[in-house]
């Protein structure tokens, strides 16, 4: 609020808003309204300059020439609701905070007129917001149009938040939710990006049709959630057995002559996306079977080698991580992290820098240290550009390079990047951190230091915690894994692990599942000729729904 008064906001008193309003047209009032749903640091005048083809719910601000947009924003400052400030090449738009107040009060009280206002603040914002990739492939190349309007979209969330009687949720506004969870999980910022998506999933409660929308939703649900570990894992499950479940209705419900690539893609992709919990649960086998599955539909779908290749990167590198789990290092050290160069193409830099920590995860396992090395100071560089420093991918980076310098038998560098790790404690995970405090003992009792039996302790504690209320998945007639492998297995895969083995066998989580998965599959050839759309659709429909499978 404080930024207001500097700008310039003057006090408005309370007493004479309403006869203010009274003398507002529908336009003008509309736009106040507009404005105090979103972001209180101002909205550009770009934002709000609208096209004639634009939805009908931005009615009120088209205009057959811009000096009408003009007239409109300098009624409203003339009669002090808002302050126009220059912000670079833009100007933007300050609602004055006890008019925001104001104004939002009256929408919590009156429904009615909260409801095309909320959607006429989602038109606006959506408008600038861009779509996330039609198959859900990461885009860091539009970071920055993100950044700049990502709090419009956290501020929506809190006002709908705050209502008692809130505005029927949209499907554009819990896709514009889920958009915003996908470049905050790409940026490394998780808190906002939890929170946002589990706003979007709460808002596809009330939505019972627009599966394939509904299936984005619960795969970034779930994909924000993949480096969470332990505490978050039975929700990242049921929200990637949710998205195979709304892709398969939505197929089984289309006509086969209205099923698009994209479609089939993000079919594929769902399948696929199993394999990332299913490594965090140590179920390597059932991986190989998603990760085949979803490889042999993208081969069918794609008759270029290289477009196939790019498509299978994230299953292929999973079934690698497996192979390596299962003690098949020589089929897991085939795996090249990165064989098409996609790390040089902007849209998907960041992705690719997981590949490479993973191809360093791979040859520690495998005996391969020095390739390991180049691997992982490639990594570190990389994710502190992007992240900074103490972002949560790169804390984990300092981990695995810890555990490279014990097995290089350097346990000065080890212990130097784990205390780099660890002080950071808030940026990282709760799990990470009892790992990481767990092995700087080790280090430091060879050297016989009175640190080390504290951090045992403490480390020792939040693992029981931990496996008590999160591992009730684990098979009674099974043995528990040894103390190294359970610190590995409450972090996610995606965290780096050294103690690799075997753990659960197949199908212990998703048996069900796991049925379905190779039904399908046998329809397919194994053999990589291409099929036409109509025709891979057809092989790929079901009799009945899924949705009982979902846990």
């Amino acid at each position: 609020m404080a930024n207001l008064q500097e700008a310039g906001c003057g006090k408005s008193p309370i007493s004479n808003h309403e006869s203010t309003l009274q003398k507002l047209d529908l336009r003008n009032l509309k736009l106040a309204q507009v404005l105090a749903v979103l972001n209180q640091d101002g909205v550009f005048i770009e934002t709000v300059s609208v096209d004639a083809n634009d939805s009908d719910r931005l009615d009120f601000l088209k205009f057959k020439n811009k000096s009408s947009l003009a007239e409109l924003i300098h009624i409203l400052e003339s009669e002090g609701l808002i302050k126009c400030q220059d912000s670079g090449t833009d100007q933007k738009i300050l609602l004055h905070d006890t008019w925001r107040l104001t104004l939002q009060r009256k929408l919590y009280n009156e429904k009615e007129l909260f409801q095309p206002i909320f959607n006429a603040a989602v038109s606006l914002i959506r408008r600038k917001f861009p779509r996330q990739s039609p198959v859900q492939f990461p885009q860091n190349d539009i970071w920055g149009v993100c950044k700049k309007y990502s709090p419009h979209i956290i501020s929506l969330m809190e006002v709908h938040a705050a209502s008692l009687v809130p505005p029927e949720p949209s499907i554009d506004y819990a896709l514009l939710l889920s958009d915003a969870s996908n470049y905050f999980y790409e940026r490394n910022f998780f808190a906002d990006a939890l929170r946002t998506a589990d706003a979007s999933v709460e808002a596809c409660k009330h939505i019972d049709d627009c599966e394939a929308a509904r299936a984005d939703i619960h795969t970034i649900a779930a994909a924000v959630r993949d480096t969470s570990g332990i505490s978050e894992r039975s929700k990242t499950l049921h929200h990637y057995i949710m998205a195979i479940a709304l892709r398969q209705e939505c197929l089984n419900k289309s006509k086969l002559e209205d099923v698009t690539h994209d479609d089939l893609w993000n079919y594929a992709n769902a399948w696929g996306n199993m394999t990332p919990i299913l490594l965090d649960y140590g179920c390597y086998e059932d991986v190989i079977v998603y990760a085949e599955f979803a490889m042999t539909i993208k081969r069918k779908l794609f008759s270029h080698e290289r477009e196939s290749t790019i498509a299978c990167y994230e299953q292929y590198r999973n079934k690698h991580i497996a192979l390596a789990a299962l003690g098949r290092f020589e089929d897991a050290q085939r795996w090249r992290p990165d064989p098409e160069n996609c790390i040089d193409d902007p849209r998907y830099t960041v992705i690719m820098i997981r590949y490479y920590f993973f191809h360093a995860n791979i040859a520690i396992i495998c005996g391969k240290l020095d390739a390991a090395y180049e691997s992982l100071q490639k990594t570190l560089e990389m994710r502190t550009k992007f992240f900074g420093p103490t972002g949560r991918s790169t804390l984990d980076t300092y981990y695995l390079l810890a555990m490279l310098e014990i097995r290089r038998g350097n346990n000065d560098a080890a212990e130097a990047h784990l205390r780099k790790a660890l002080e950071s404690p808030n940026d990282w995970t709760d799990e990470a951190c009892a790992r990481a405090r767990y092995k700087l003992p080790q280090l430091l009792l060879s050297k016989d230091d009175g640190e080390a039996q504290h951090l045992l302790k403490e480390a020792s504690e939040r693992l029981a915690t931990y496996w008590e209320k999160y591992a009730r998945y684990w098979p009674r007639e099974l043995d528990l894994p040894d103390e190294d492998e359970m610190y590995d297995h409450i972090v996610p895969a995606e965290a780096g692990r050294l103690s690799m083995t075997k753990l659960l066998p197949l199908n212990t989580l998703t048996r069900g599942l796991n049925d379905i998965c190779r039904q399908l599959a046998s329809r397919l050839k194994s053999d990589d000729a291409a099929l036409a759309t109509k025709e891979l659709a057809q092989l790929l429909k079901t009799q009945s729904s899924m949705f009982h499978l979902v846990p």
